[in-house]
């Protein structure tokens, strides 16, 4: 034989190879026969004298050490050869196969185990249970936040140092002491305890019952009622003197900033007034009656006779009645509202057993502003308002 042989490269594996046949593929490289199969380089290249890499036969891979030529083993295709000799240059697909028995990671890049994850499931959800909810949040222990400066007025937390702080510019319930006027709004002071030193509130009780109210008159103030010697407090040219209790007294010291209100009070002792512009007393403008009417009225209808004045009211009611015992009756009220209830007297009429009639008459002081009614009660055969007489007084 030659030294050296030359292979022509076939396109395919010849026909019927028997164990030991041997042929150069275009595509696969060199070939041979084992036997069952045939068995293909990968790595080199036929006829170019490349070194072989790995050989490949059926669906199991071996790889030759080439980069150490004094070790030139041949180790199976194992994790441990990929991860030391070839580790991969892109993203591998492990076609839906599990990788077993690896190792918990020790290193953020490490491959996470399920035992791990699920282990720091636990863990996550264990630390979540301990968590308060975002919605009506129940605290436990002693949570901080941050102190919100005095006066904030808003939906932020209040810490108790705060609240302290606030509630140092209050009044306590017991002691303290106010360093500015109190505005109570036209509100009462109720509870309130008898005033014993000269600047403590007095109590509506301490007022004397024979006072009835202090009234000012712009320089001038009394005591209503009975007031000690008489006397009124007068200021004449900014000094305050005493004076008669008189309207002399008044007079002479006129005041000139406005009308004098009289705070709801009477002007008592009055005498008669004699010019149109005098103050008239009760008794002069009730010895002037007014013109009496005569109006016509329903029954079961309020009317109001004067809203300034008392009316002297008048009323005759004819009634009839017809037959065995048969009644006629009404009756009149007054009272302060359209809807009057003071009975004041009765229209009555029985017949015995024939026709019988009559007119009565009831009279009776209606007050300024009040009301009255003719009521029926039974008609009877007939009943009529003959005449209403209103007097003002």
């Amino acid at each position: 034989m030659a030294d050296s042989q030359r292979l022509v490269a076939l396109a395919s594996p010849p026909s019927s190879p028997v164990k030991g046949t041997i042929y150069l593929d275009d595509s696969l490289g060199l070939g041979w026969y084992d036997g069952s199969g045939w068995v293909y380089t990968t790595g080199g290249g036929g006829g170019g004298g490349g070194t072989v890499d790995t050989i490949t036969a059926a669906d199991t891979s071996v790889v030759v050490d080439s980069t150490d030529p004094a070790n030139p083993t041949v180790r199976t295709n194992t994790l441990d050869v990929i991860a030391t000799d070839q580790p991969p240059a892109a993203a591998w697909s492990n076609n839906s196969k599990k990788i077993t028995s690896v190792a918990d990671p020790a290193s953020a890049q490490d491959a996470a185990t399920k035992h791990y994850v699920d282990a720091e499931t636990t863990r996550a959800e264990s630390a979540e249970a301990l968590l308060a909810p975002l919605a009506s949040a129940a605290l436990t222990g002693n949570p901080t936040a941050p102190t919100q400066t005095a006066g904030n007025n808003s939906t932020r937390l209040a810490t108790t140092a705060y609240v302290d702080t606030g509630l140092g510019l209050k009044l306590s319930l017991a002691g303290g002491t106010m360093t500015g006027a109190i505005a109570m709004g036209a509100h009462k002071i109720t509870g309130l305890a008898n005033g014993s030193a000269s600047s403590d509130a007095a109590a509506f009780g301490q007022i004397p019952t024979d006072v009835d109210a202090i009234t000012i008159f712009g320089d001038a103030f009394s005591v209503n009622g009975t007031p000690a010697n008489g006397q009124w407090l007068l200021r004449s040219g900014g000094v305050w003197r005493n004076g008669a209790l008189s309207l002399d007294a008044i007079a002479s010291e006129a005041p000139t900033g406005g009308d004098i209100s009289m705070g709801g009070h009477k002007l008592t002792t009055l005498a008669n007034g004699t010019a149109s512009s005098d103050a008239a007393a009760l008794g002069q403008v009730l010895a002037v009656p007014g013109t009496p009417s005569q109006p016509t009225r329903a029954f079961g209808t309020a009317y109001q006779p004067s809203a300034t004045r008392p009316v002297w009211l008048t009323v005759n009611l004819y009634l009839q009645s017809n037959g065995s015992s048969q009644l006629s009756e009404a009756h009149l009220v007054i009272g302060p509202t359209s809807s009057p209830a003071t009975i004041i007297g009765y229209w009555y009429l029985l017949s015995v057993g024939s026709q019988i009639d009559t007119i009565d008459t009831i009279s009776v002081l209606v007050p300024a502003g009040w009301y009255y009614k003719i009521v029926q009660d039974a008609v009877g055969a007939n009943q009529i308002i003959e005449e209403v007489t209103e007097q003002p007084l």
